[in-house]
């Protein structure tokens, strides 16, 4: 079996922006946060894809990037604000983690 994904990913997109357009003709924009405890160039460069498709749908992004002394209290911490403010309707954790951080408890 053969897949295009072009088509799937096309459909996915079309899917996506009507959703998007659903929420803000309801009065909401959509908005993701990300949680970077890393400085790992592949998980910053799939940061800033997510961000671009973030954009290209008129999700607001927002990158929230810890550096390498950050404990994981801090970054439990922020999360959980992030989780009460009723303007955040998603929660992205970038992997792989600082080594010192517990991804699994994050």
């Amino acid at each position: 079996m053969i897949l295009d994904c072009q088509t799937i990913a096309e459909t996915f997109d079309a899917e996506i922006q009507i959703a998007v357009k659903r929420l803000k003709d309801s009065g909401v924009v959509p908005k993701m946060c990300e949680i970077l405890a890393t400085q790992t160039q592949g998980t910053l460069s799939y940061s800033n894809t997510k961000k671009r498709k973030a954009a290209k749908f008129g999700i607001e992004y927002e990158a929230v990037q810890f550096g390498p002394e950050v404990h994981l209290n801090e970054v439990l911490e922020n999360v959980n604000q992030l989780n009460s403010d009723d303007r955040v309707h998603g929660i992205l954790i970038g992997m792989h983690t600082y080594l010192h951080i517990d991804s699994e408890k994050l």
